[in-house]
């Protein structure tokens, strides 16, 4: 089982844009996100409330910024880093915030990057599932990889496009079914803290 001081320095290590150090026994780090009367988490502050409790898992091998995007969704930040309306989360990503040593195009830091795009990718997801159970169509609510990626605008070959997936995954935001005749593809869809989430940053 992941011991929760891993949890805890894998966080605070990604906030500090350090890679988390694998632990020893080869596990993943966990932590729980829960009502604002649960234990402080992420050095003392106090998680956004949200439905029941969520236990979000980090893949060790994710970058960093892919952990710190995915954390901002959970807490119920936004990927719109330090504007008026969206002011970052408990500091996370602020604009003074150091950034990584070769900038994005567009003099938008890879952080702010990240962002976006994970913001995006719950957004769509989001979208499809509230649409279709508008029109009575809940099995719409399911997207394959594909096409989940062609409505959010991404390349569906970008590299962290996977590692992204993989932490909302793990933070309970989305989740996947196995399809098909054998099984062989996945679909995915909003869960409905994703959707809790997603609320209030559809474009």
């Amino acid at each position: 089982m992941p011991r929760p001081v891993d949890a805890v320095r894998a966080v605070n290590q990604a906030q500090n844009g350090t890679k988390p150090a694998k632990p020893v026994d080869g596990s993943t780090a966990s932590f729980s996100a829960g009502p604002p009367e649960s234990p402080p988490a992420l050095g003392g502050t106090s998680p956004a409330p949200i439905a029941g409790k969520v236990t979000i898992s980090f893949d060790f091998d994710a970058p960093p910024e892919i952990i710190r995007a995915v954390l901002l969704l959970v807490q119920g930040g936004t990927g719109y880093c330090g504007s008026p309306s969206n002011p970052p989360l408990n500091g996370f990503l602020a604009p003074e915030a150091p950034g990584p040593s070769h900038p994005a195009p567009h003099g938008e830091s890879n952080d702010q990057e990240v962002c976006r795009d994970a913001e995006a990718l719950l957004v769509t997801l989001s979208r499809v599932r509230r649409e279709a159970e508008h029109n009575g169509s809940p099995e719409r609510a399911w997207c394959t990889k594909a096409m989940w990626l062609f409505k959010a605008g991404m390349n569906r070959r970008r590299k962290d496009a996977t590692h992204l997936i993989g932490q909302l995954l793990r933070s309970k935001l989305i989740e996947f079914r196995e399809h098909g005749d054998k099984k062989g593809w996945h679909q995915y869809q909003a869960t409905n803290v994703g959707m809790q989430r997603a609320a209030g940053r559809v474009r």
